[in-house]
């Protein structure tokens, strides 16, 4: 009986202590980014000003231009990161990845047609062209491999034909339209420089709304994860249960997108990363565990290409792809 206490309070401990170390880190983070730009902004001024706010200058840079940039990096950070937990559970697929399914090429082809043909459009149209180019993505893989019988070997690589596809037509848009290059290379790329309070407010409730529902939802898509008949044996409507999972996963790649353009391998590295951390199966471990993975990275890419390029903005993309090959290789050692 003292055994099982001891146990179980060390496990609880674990939690603890690593939940305290990951909100730490993401509010050190946080802060870092926003003395970061060409006007450098101590930390010590920093928190001053969040508790005494001036009219001042500093002031102005930190709440209209820092503050939503570091908001919406952690927030999309741990979106995706989110989405590539219930993708890999959905298709019980260690490399699935909304990025390597077409889904965020998709929005990100969708936001590329409506910026070149009405470049002043309000952000929800934006957002709905985003939403509306990643499910018809989304859906496009999945028929086609629904068509040739569902594995998850086939979906992976009609995900990947089907982003290639969409990645091809985005650059094409490039040679047709170079006027508007410069824009479609940032979304491409990915970038936070476009942050807004505006764009914070339109789409952080429908991010919000999308987290709680993995959260009240990952049990049965865990389960789901360990097989069809298992999951129909215990009374789960899988079809219902797929569509759900669909829906979110394409709200939270779509919606964030939107927000930070294409940014090849985060979710993949950020689950990765965080089964690594974690040392444990447990679903809802995992998903707290990878919403701060994600917004951990995404905050520390930011900061890095901020911290060497000081007076230019370059895309966060390029930094993840130069890292993602390396640490993917590097997670798939470490598991053997």
């Amino acid at each position: 009986m003292s055994w099982h206490f001891i146990s179980k309070f060390y496990l609880i401990m674990k939690y603890v202590l690593l939940y305290i170390s990951l909100f730490i880190a993401t509010i050190w983070l946080f802060i870092w980014s926003l003395t970061l730009g060409p006007i450098h902004i101590p930390i010590n001024k920093i928190i001053d000003l969040i508790r005494h706010p001036e009219a001042t200058l500093e002031w102005r840079i930190i709440y209209e231009t820092r503050l939503p940039r570091a908001l919406i990096g952690v927030l999309t950070g741990s979106c995706l990161a989110i989405a590539g937990v219930i993708l890999q559970y959905v298709t019980r697929n260690l490399m699935a990845c909304p990025s390597l399914l077409g889904i965020n090429q998709g929005a990100q082809l969708g936001i590329l047609l409506i910026l070149i043909t009405a470049p002043f459009t309000q952000l929800p149209i934006v957002i709905l062209y985003a939403l509306v180019g990643g499910a018809v993505a989304g859906l496009v893989t999945y028929l086609l491999v629904y068509s040739m019988g569902v594995s998850a070997l086939k979906l992976v690589l009609v995900g990947q034909a089907i982003n290639a596809l969409l990645y091809a037509i985005s650059l094409s848009l490039i040679i047709l339209f170079p006027q508007k290059s410069g824009v479609i290379l940032v979304n491409i790329n990915g970038s936070l420089a476009g942050s807004s309070w505006q764009s914070f407010h339109t789409v952080a409730p429908i991010l919000f709304i999308a987290i709680i529902a993995c959260y009240v939802y990952i049990k049965k898509i865990h389960i789901l994860s360990l097989g069809e008949e298992i999951a129909t044996s215990l009374g789960i409507n899988i079809k219902w249960l797929l569509a759900i999972a669909f829906i979110i996963v394409t709200s939270l790649c779509s919606l964030s997108v939107s927000l930070v353009g294409q940014i090849l391998f985060f979710p993949l590295i950020a689950v990765n990363f965080s089964k690594i951390i974690l040392k444990s199966n447990s679903p809802f471990h995992l998903l707290i565990v990878a919403m701060f993975i994600g917004a951990i990275l995404m905050t520390l890419s930011d900061c890095l290409m901020r911290y060497i390029y000081i007076d230019q903005e370059v895309p966060i993309g390029i930094f993840m792809s130069l890292i993602g090959a390396p640490v993917l290789v590097l997670c798939a050692r470490i598991k053997q």
